[in-house]
């Protein structure tokens, strides 16, 4: 299974508000620490199974399956789900589009939006954890840490 998407132009922190948070006031280290940010960004999308930012995302689908989960949610929009020939399937997606279902067991490309969802915990939670990637910590536990702190119990 691969999962493809595309670039976000809103964001949950600007550059700014983590320079900030880290008191950094040179400009010296800009590209590195967005990268940083991106980067810790999507680590708690995965982590909590939430968009942070809206989304467009393709999954593909190699094996035969009757079903996919939809991943970052909450999913706003699924649009398309097609075949390994790029024949459209007929599919129902649950009450939360968290995972659609078909007919038969088919190789897929599910075609879908997420709307972002950022609470307090979320943005907290990248701070955090980029402070801990600027800082050079190699402590595990401390990463698992604010990650854990930041799950999401609503979706």
């Amino acid at each position: 299974m691969e999962i493809i998407f595309t670039d976000t132009t809103n964001k949950p922190l600007t550059l700014d508000e983590f320079k900030a948070y880290i008191t950094e006031t040179s400009s010296h280290r800009d590209n590195e620490l967005s990268i940083m940010l991106d980067t810790v960004t999507k680590k708690v999308e995965e982590h909590c199974n939430i968009s942070l930012a809206d989304h467009d995302i393709t999954v593909i689908q190699e094996r035969k399956k009757a079903y996919q989960k939809l991943y970052y949610r909450p999913v706003s929009e699924v649009v398309s789900v097609v075949d390994d020939s790029n024949t459209a399937l007929t599919f129902t997606a649950d009450a939360r589009n968290r995972k659609i279902t078909l007919d038969y067991a088919s190789e897929m490309t599910v075609t879908y939006k997420t709307t972002a969802q950022v609470e307090e915990k979320h943005k907290q939670a990248i701070l955090d954890y980029a402070t801990l990637l600027y800082s050079g910590s190699t402590d595990n536990i401390e990463y698992m840490n604010v990650l854990r702190n930041c799950q999401n119990t609503l979706l």
